[in-house]
């Protein structure tokens, strides 16, 4: 019966929320796994977990019609930094990924630093 009473707007709210957790779950549990073999997959395989990611992600799509449209809010200043913050962030974790390299190890670094930051700042300032 609580199935039933549930409608299908309620649905989509609770497929869009797992979409959301199991991708954030999924992200944090394999990068935790890059540095720190064993850490979550002797005890979960990981493709269990990015089965739900995609199914629900699969299901998200089609369940959006384009009914939502993005507001538009202003740009402030700790948008800028968690940016730049992200991007040096990410840029050193792919840094230390692939050190074995060595000098190119710091060109991808470097590159994809400078990648995640234009791609961020592109999008933050898109244009309708």
């Amino acid at each position: 019966m609580f199935i039933q009473n549930i409608k299908q707007s309620q649905w989509a709210a609770i497929i869009v929320d797992v979409f959301q957790v199991s991708l954030i779950v999924y992200l944090l549990i394999l990068l935790i796994e890059q540095f720190k073999a064993g850490f979550a997959s002797n005890f979960i395989n990981l493709n269990w977990i990015l089965w739900v990611v995609i199914v629900s992600g699969i299901i998200t799509v089609l369940l959006n019609n384009g009914e939502q449209e993005r507001e538009k809010k202003e740009i402030k200043w700790w948008d800028y930094l968690f940016i730049a913050v992200f991007g040096l962030v990410s840029g050193v974790l792919i840094y230390l990924k692939i050190k074995d390299l060595n000098w190119i190890a710091w060109v991808i670094g470097i590159l994809s630093c400078l990648m995640i930051w234009l791609i961020s700042y592109l999008i933050i300032n898109e244009e309708e």
